[in-house]
């Protein structure tokens, strides 16, 4: 049996992997060309040095060199990603997007990310014009409010100005926008608006903007606001049409990660899929080959969220793991998950969801067991699993949420004991009534008026909890983040040292 004191392979390269982007990053953020030239060189420098002692050096060195190769090699592919794109800033041009994201509203702005297709600098038909193209480069388009607006998927032309990312005025939001892959901002003019390609009809795109319409219907019609914006929140993650100060009350009582789609809520999309299926008798093998495609759908459907990508990818790898009957080592899940999500996009381990998703399921995975066994012999086995992951997910959080939003809500601990069941069987409810809508409205209606009851209750809970001041610290550095993860887990393995290491799957 493993025991926390010897990494596994996937382990290993998590932990170069999380040093190679943290030095890109200080390396590369806001910096020029010529600067990150530099640092490419001396990256490939290594990778050359790493390959020479792989070649001559046997034994443990050829061991060393293995681990240099991986460190260099992720160090340039890191660096590369963090270089900002040379588009042309300040003058009026033409652009070509492809949607990316829905629709964010922000007061009398409208907001998508987009990939930029093409650009187009000088007057149609002049001597003057160019077409420079950017693969894959991505930006946050802002856009005045109008009555129709495009719908993410679609490809646009917008006329506008590229800007720089904040760096001098909000240099926290400015590394927010980097951990998303966006490097810079584009002012786009709704007069320039032009819509070129829809997103085809029977798209997964198309699918989940027109299921969201759907979801937003139903709700207003069957729930009372405020307690419709919530259920339509807590289904796809967009929280727009919340009133503020119900924002703030899951801000203060730590509860926030509700309105936030994450593994929480693709637990509880999973448990509802396989009932249903308990019901129709389905073999469990072809229930989780099912549960695949449904994964897939609700990834796609919320968009571009870490930690609904990441709870989504460890469903994939634990129904490999049961089809093919491997190991069920779950932190190795979680390294391998990390490694993927690191492969798509390196600059995400700054991003305060993807820290918050990681660290939230590093903490279930490695401190709630041993929290588990002490408060079962208090406490029934239920509340004891709640009591345990709360306060195990808090001890890792605590510096995530103080470095970046400079407070830490300790009432969270006593709070999600009685919300997230709570929010379970609410979401529970609205798919229900979601699925009975269109076929049986009768029962729809009563089960949304059940739900209705829940979501009050969660409501007022909540303004309860958020009452109790949080603990305020501001000018947390975000070095000590990373001290603080490796004392706290030091102190774990000394304390369990002989003690089973990694929790079996029961």
């Amino acid at each position: 049996m493993n025991r926390f004191r010897y990494l596994t392979l996937s382990q290993l390269v998590t932990l170069i992997l999380i040093l190679s982007s943290l030095l890109s990053l200080k390396f590369g953020i806001n910096t020029s060309y010529s600067s990150m030239l530099v640092v490419l060189m001396c990256g490939l420098s290594v990778i050359i040095l790493s390959a020479v002692l792989l070649l001559f050096i046997p034994g443990a060195g050829s061991v060393f060199a293995v681990l240099f190769l991986v460190f260099a090699t992720a160090f340039m592919y890191a660096s590369f990603r963090s270089t900002p794109f040379p588009y042309p800033y300040g003058d009026f041009v033409k652009v070509k997007l492809k949607l990316y994201s829905d629709l964010r509203v922000k007061g009398n702005m409208v907001q998508f990310t987009a990939r930029v297709k093409d650009v187009s600098i000088g007057q149609p038909g002049g001597q003057g014009k160019q077409s420079i193209r950017f693969p894959n480069s991505k930006v946050l388009l802002n856009l005045p409010a109008v009555k129709s607006m495009p719908q993410r998927g679609d490809t646009v032309y917008v006329t506008g100005v590229f800007m720089d990312l904040p760096f001098e005025k909000s240099d926290s939001y400015a590394r927010y926008l980097v951990s998303k892959s966006v490097g810079a901002i584009f002012e786009g003019s709704s007069e320039g608006l032009k819509v070129l390609k829809y997103s085809k009809k029977y798209s997964i795109i198309n699918i989940s903007n027109r299921l969201k319409k759907y979801v937003k219907k139903v709700n207003d019609r069957l729930l009372l606001w405020p307690q419709s914006e919530f259920a339509f929140s807590i289904f796809t993650g967009n929280r727009d049409g919340l009133p503020p100060f119900i924002i703030e009350t899951f801000r203060n009582s730590g509860t926030m990660h509700l309105l936030a789609v994450s593994g929480l809520h693709i637990g509880f999309l999973a448990m509802f899929f396989f009932q249903i299926l308990r019901v129709l008798r389905i073999d469990r093998t072809v229930s989780y080959i099912l549960l695949v495609g449904v994964v897939v759908f609700y990834m796609i459907f919320i968009g571009d969220a870490p930690s609904v990508k990441r709870a989504s990818i460890m469903v994939l790898l634990g129904v490999f793991i049961f089809i093919f009957d491997r190991d069920r080592n779950y932190l190795n899940v979680l390294s391998i998950t990390f490694n993927i999500l690191w492969a798509i996009n390196p600059l995400t381990i700054t991003n305060p969801g993807f820290l918050l998703s990681f660290s939230a399921t590093f903490a279930i995975f490695f401190l709630a067991p041993h929290f588990m066994k002490m408060f079962k012999s208090i406490m029934p086995p239920k509340m004891a699993g709640l009591l345990a992951v709360s306060s195990a997910v808090q001890i890792y959080l605590f510096p995530v949420l103080l470095s970046y939003f400079g407070v830490f809500p300790y009432i969270t601990i006593v709070a999600n004991l009685p919300i997230v069941p709570l929010a379970g069987i609410s979401l529970g409810l609205e798919m229900v009534y979601l699925a009975l809508y269109p076929v049986f409205l009768p029962l729809a209606v009563i089960i949304a008026e059940t739900n209705l009851f829940v979501i009050s209750t969660i409501l007022r809970l909540n303004m309860v909890f958020s009452r109790v001041p949080p603990l305020s610290v501001r000018g947390f550095p975000p070095y000590l983040i990373i001290l603080y993860f490796i004392l706290v887990t030091a102190v774990i393995l000394f304390l369990t040292r002989k003690r089973s290491a990694y929790p079996e799957a029961g």
